[in-house]
């Protein structure tokens, strides 16, 4: 128990939803949020064109233990070539996001499934999605003809 303070600060880690799912119900986690991000790898800055990199796609869920440490799950849904402030790449680059938030709020829809008691939130750089919020991304994606990714299922 003399310990028990500093585990808040190592988060635990999960290499499956499955996992992650598992460790939020053992653990006793009553919310998780799933956040977009897209992450560089190995890029060089332009003045001009921003950051020119391999850009990676990834949801990161996260939910905590009733004490306080983290438990995170990042999913990576793929990668694009792409720079950070260019525009002739914009639309692609505003689809392979919308699709990575189709993938993401898909897989909180299978997290209510399994566990009914927590709370599951697809969060944007505003906050909560709201249900207004989320029935427009899905006009957008019907509108552009966009399905989720189809992330590899690991065990």
């Amino acid at each position: 128990m003399t310990f028990e303070f500093i585990k808040r600060y190592f988060p635990l880690k999960a290499h499956s939803l499955d996992e992650f799912m598992g460790i939020v119900e053992r653990e006793g986690g009553v919310s998780v949020t799933a956040e977009i991000y897209a992450n560089a790898k190995d890029g060089i800055f332009n003045l001009v064109l921003g950051t020119i990199a391999n850009y990676e796609y990834f949801a990161r869920f996260q939910s905590k233990t009733p004490r306080g440490r983290s438990i995170i799950f990042d999913e990576v849904y793929g990668s694009r070539y792409e720079s950070e402030y260019s525009f002739c790449d914009s639309p692609e680059k505003r689809k392979y996001a919308l699709k990575a938030l189709l993938t993401a709020d898909n897989r909180l829809h299978a997290i209510r499934e399994r566990l009914p008691k927590v709370k599951a939130t697809l969060v944007s750089p505003r906050g909560a999605m709201d249900e207004k919020t989320r029935q427009r991304m899905y006009e957008d994606a019907k509108k552009l003809n966009l399905t989720p990714f189809n992330p590899k299922v690991t065990a």
